[in-house]
């Protein structure tokens, strides 16, 4: 732990004490860059070419404790990398002050990635005490401070008991404080490239610097870019500042706005500083972009970024949107992209819904969506809503954990032949809707990965689906769903019927292991489907069978093997209408059974297999059974 303690001793008469224990002050750098090698190449002609490796090594050196300073021991370096100390300051006016230098004998530049000073005094300790970190020449140690190879900045630390008139602001008790300075250095990047103004910098000064001006924004403590002539087609080339007087560019919103430039180089842009984004690249006439130097993760805006741009194929998969809050029309009305990669993406701070904010479907071109590893948000209604030419969308790995709302969220996507969701997390989903609605070119779906035991609305999730073939929805459980026509209602909608107009193709829909509410007409109106997989579902708790495959006229065969029937008190009309010729019911159990009412009227059935005369006998007397239906003890 990086600490500097001091105690305060209690105050007595005429005797101020102060007493610090324990001060431990540890200066931490962390380093990027090529370690200290050497690399050897044989060449043809008999000779050995010696290259020498790039080195980092930034250090402590050198510690000089000012006179008149406290007595204490002196500090100690170890590790090249960390100093600690300990002093005592016992009356006002006492103080502690040390100088050490931060040395770079390696053979690459450096620069102060970040700064953390604490403790962060209040103001009655401003009172008493003060401490102070900076250079010898009177600088403040800032993020950015460069560290040259070779060179050698020299850091004052100072710590001081104040004299104060007011005797009453001292403490009257001991005083612990921890103290803790981290420095992290980094290597300079290779287009790290130093702007310097020569004016006063205040808000609003201005600075041109080839084809970018930049304005300072003093409340940002850094610059805002922009290109200055946007009519011109010329190829913007210049390379851009990466600070400017020691200040970063932080601003980039608008910067590329409305450019006609047939081309625009990013690869000198350092943008680690940069918070707003927003409307950056809106309108733009260049085709090709390219982030790979991009790191954007202090960018909070993004909004209407890329909207109206002419780019056709845009990879995004490096930007970090951990800090992203908003991203309000990014592709607005957005006609030339065809191939998208948004990869790695992080939605969970983003405000609005994913809908509003990425506006996917203001993407009438779009052929190809990667979305892999991306976080997605709570609200992913009409996320991907009308994307009326994707032909591919990658969702692999993406984590929907947080998302509650799913509804229409891939509906009307007509070209999509497969949507592959196996790694959907939906165990927070409380909303399903129309989830999949007129995506007219699927023709098989599986779900059996869904977690529907928070869903409460799941009407329609394949309505207009119409070449679909199969659906595998096993291992769901539907019964916080808690509707009637569960399937029909799913797969149909509001018709809470499965047509075969609507689906002529629809042959078969898998529910192995699934669960289901007390409710009649769990499988009815299932009127294309000839191959419904029952193996494994949970009936244990059903009381009420009425109608459950009412109207499924296509059934070819029907495995009802695995049905616990032992408190099932209504089967009226259970098979009404159905295609079957044959029915095993062998497994059931009727002792529980109060209403037979019709339960095989207007069916196909001519034989029904049972396990005893006893039930054969009872399942005869039903009123309206088929005049060809037997019942044979199987």
């Amino acid at each position: 732990m990086n600490k500097l303690k001091r105690k305060f001793g209690k105050r007595m008469k005429y005797n101020y004490r102060r007493t610090f224990l324990g001060m431990f002050l540890f200066l931490l750098f962390v380093s990027f860059g090529v370690g200290y090698a050497y690399l050897t190449t044989n060449l043809s002609i008999d000779g050995i070419s010696n290259l020498k490796g790039s080195k980092w090594d930034v250090h402590f050196d050198n510690i000089n404790v000012t006179e008149g300073s406290v007595e204490t021991e002196d500090p100690v370096i170890s590790d090249d990398t960390t100093v600690s100390f300990n002093a005592t300051l016992e009356n006002p006016g006492d103080f502690y002050e040390f100088n050490i230098d931060v040395v770079n004998e390696g053979t690459l530049d450096a620069r102060i990635s970040s700064v953390e000073v604490l403790p962060v005094l209040t103001e009655e300790e401003k009172e008493y005490f003060n401490y102070e970190v900076d250079y010898t020449t009177d600088l403040d140690v800032t993020e950015e401070d460069l560290l040259l190879a070779g060179r050698t900045r020299t850091i004052k630390i100072t710590f001081e008991y104040l004299e104060n008139a007011d005797d009453s602001v001292y403490p009257d008790t001991d005083k612990e404080f921890e103290f803790k300075l981290d420095l992290d250095y980094e290597q300079l990047p290779d287009n790290y490239y130093p702007c310097t103004y020569e004016g006063e910098l205040v808000n609003n000064a201005s600075y041109q610097n080839g084809q970018y001006g930049y304005f300072y924004i003093a409340a940002e403590s850094g610059w805002k870019a922009s290109l200055i002539d946007r009519n011109s087609t010329e190829p913007v080339t210049t390379k851009l500042c990466t600070t400017i007087n020691g200040k970063p560019i932080v601003n980039m919103n608008g910067m590329f706005a409305s450019s006609k430039a047939v081309s625009i180089d990013t690869s000198s842009f350092d943008t680690s500083k940069v918070t707003d984004m927003g409307a950056m690249f809106v309108g733009v006439k260049a085709e090709e972009l390219d982030f790979s130097s991009f790191d954007t993760s202090n960018v909070t805006n993004m909004g209407a970024m890329f909207a109206t741009a002419e780019v056709k194929e845009l990879d995004l998969s490096s930007f970090d949107t951990s800090n992203v809050t908003s991203f309000g029309g990014l592709f607005s009305e957005n006609t030339s992209i065809t191939d998208l990669n948004m990869s790695n993406w992080d939605y969970s701070n983003m405000t609005n819904s994913f809908k509003t904010d990425i506006s996917f479907n203001n993407l009438p071109n779009l052929k190809r969506l990667n979305v892999s590893n991306s976080i997605f948000p709570s609200d992913m209604s009409n996320a991907f809503n009308s994307l009326s030419s994707l032909e591919e969308i990658n969702l692999n790995n993406v984590d929907t954990s947080n998302v509650t709302y799913m509804t229409h969220m891939f509906s009307s996507i007509t070209n999509l032949t497969t949507i592959d969701v196996s790694d959907f997390d939906t165990s927070n989903v409380v909303r399903m809707d129309y989830m999949f609605a007129d995506c007219d070119s699927l023709t098989n779906m599986d779900l059996s990965n869904f977690n529907a035991t928070s869903v409460s609305s799941m009407l329609g999730v394949f309505a207009g689906c119409s070449n679909l073939e199969s659906i595998n929805l096993s291992n769901i459980d539907f019964r916080s769903y808690n509707q009637s026509n569960t399937i029909a209602r799913m797969v149909g909608g509001s018709s809470y019927s499965i047509t075969i107009s609507s689906f002529p193709k629809l042959k078969t829909i898998n529910l192995t292991n699934t669960k289901y509410p007390d409710t009649a007409e769990q499988f009815s109106y299932l009127h294309p489907v000839e191959n419904l997989i029952l193996n494994g579902v949970d009936t244990s708790n059903i009381t009420n069978m009425r109608y459950w495959f009412g109207g499924d006229e296509n059934l070819k065969s029907l495995d009802l093997s695995s049905f616990n029937t032992s408190r099932v008190t209504n089967m009226s009309d259970m098979f009404y209408g159905v295609g079957l010729n044959t029915l095993d019911l062998s497994s059931f159990s009727f002792g529980a059974v109060e209403t037979f009412n019709d339960m095989f009227r207007s069916s196909a059935l001519y034989t029904v297999y049972v396990k005893n005369q006893s039930d054969a006998n009872i399942l005869s007397l039903i009123s309206n059974n088929p005049s060809t239906l037997s019942f044979v003890v199987r």
